[in-house]
Formats: structure tokens, sequence, C-alpha cells
């Protein structure tokens, strides 16, 4: 009898240790595809929460504090508001594309991606507003227990909060810059037997030099993005790896 009873109790811990295996794993992979829905902004805002939530650990007196935090919310203010005028400029942008003559000779997707990226824009300058008012209006103590993930659900969920409005602005960005490729590429005159001056000027982008002339810079411009973008994350991560390293902690990993 105690055998079995040795043996449930071996079985029922077993299964415990291995659904929890199965939870972590599942955790793993579904936090690792939100980090590749918000494109990295995730990890990167929720290590900025880890070291602000440090250095209030750190302060040695009320002064000291409030120094801090209020050092803290006067930089993150300012970069909602940059964020603000960014996604205005996009949705402005995207807006004047849309009227782009010859659009609607070009195909569907550009003008697909442009509306698309009008409602990307409009969304993150709402999600920006609203954060900067609740921040706004929000006490000391009950900023630091946000950053910290203690008022609702954990740091991570915080940090994907504030990575929003970055995210939307991205993938707006990305879109206006995909529509912009698909018009310059797929523009085509239309068959008017009575040609008019806008005919005219649709033969004209549509031809070869048009294309070759709109579409370089456009080419130019996105290497040199992808390129700066790739050597700063290989900095940003060496360096965060290196001082995980010097603290002891486990780098980052998205």
């Amino acid at each position: 009898m105690p055998t079995s009873v040795g043996s449930s109790t071996a079985n029922l811990r077993l299964n415990t240790s291995a659904r929890k295996r199965e939870e972590c794993i599942l955790s793993i992979c579904i936090w690792i595809i939100i980090d590749v829905v918000f494109l990295g902004f995730r990890q990167k805002l929720e290590n900025r929460l880890r070291r602000y939530i440090n250095l209030t650990d750190e302060c040695d007196d009320n002064e000291e504090y409030k120094a801090k935090i209020l050092e803290w919310r006067t930089g993150q203010q300012e970069e909602w508001d940059r964020l603000a005028m960014t996604t205005s400029l996009l949705a402005t942008v995207s807006a004047a594309s849309l009227a782009f003559a010859g659009i609607d000779n070009s195909w569907w997707v550009a003008r697909a991606s442009f509306a698309g990226s009008v409602g990307l824009s409009i969304c993150g300058y709402l999600a920006v507003s609203h954060l900067s008012i609740l921040c706004e209006g929000a006490e000391d103590n009950k900023m630091t227990l946000a950053a910290r993930g203690e008022l609702f659900g954990s740091l991570r969920q915080v940090a994907c909060v504030m990575a929003t409005p970055i995210v939307l602005s991205g993938y707006a960005a990305g879109l206006i810059l995909f529509g912009h490729t698909a018009f310059i590429l797929t523009i085509h005159t239309d068959d008017d037997n009575k040609p008019t001056a806008m005919s005219r000027f649709r033969t004209t982008l549509s031809e070869p030099g048009f294309k070759v002339f709109a579409g370089v810079p456009i080419i130019f411009g996105v290497f040199m993005l992808g390129t700066s973008v790739i050597f700063a994350e290989m900095m940003y991560r060496k360096a965060h790896g290196r001082r995980a390293h010097e603290c002891g902690v486990k780098p980052i990993q998205t």
C-alpha cells in the first residue's frame, strides 16, 4: 500500500512538472511571436523600464526619488510628443499619396497600402495621446507601480502597451514605402483615344525613365535604413549583453 501511494505521488509530481514545462514552452513561443509582431520594441521598452526601476530603488531619500521620477516622466513625455508629430506626419503623407495623379492607373495594392497607413497612423496618434493623458494625471507613486507592472498584468505587458504607438508608426511607414514602390513599378497608361493633358502626364509617369529616377532613391533609402538599423541593433544587443554579464543577469533574448 505505501508503495502504491508513493508511486502515485511521484507520478503526480512528474505530471505537474511536465505540465509546467509545457506551459513554459508555450509562454516562450507566445512571447517570441509577440516580439516579432512588435518589431522588438517590447523588449527595448522593458529594458528601459527596468533601468528606471533600478534608479528609483537606488534613491537614498525622497527628494532624490522625486528628481529621478520627474526626469523619467519628462523624458517620456517628450518622446510621446515627438511620436505624436511623427504619426501626424505619416497620416498626412498617406492621405496626400492617395491623391497622386495616376494613382488609379497603378496596382490596387498601392492605394490599399496608403489607405491602411492612414488608419494605422491615426490609431498610433490616438494611442500616444491616450497614454500621455493618462500619465499626465497620475501621481508619482502610481507611475512607479505602473512601471513595475504591479497595477495590472506584468512588466512585459506594460512594455507592450508603451510600445504600441511606436509599432503602429513603424507599420504605417512601411506601408507608405511599399505603396510608393508599388505605385512606381505598376503605373501604366490608359487606352484613351483622345489624349488629354492628364493622360499625357500619366504617359510620362509610366515611362521607364520615371520608374528609374523615382525608384532608385527609394531603393537607396531602404538600403541605408536597413543597414543602419542592423548595425544599431548589433550595438544595442552587444551593449546590453555586456551590461547583463557584468551585472550577473541573463542577456537579452528577443
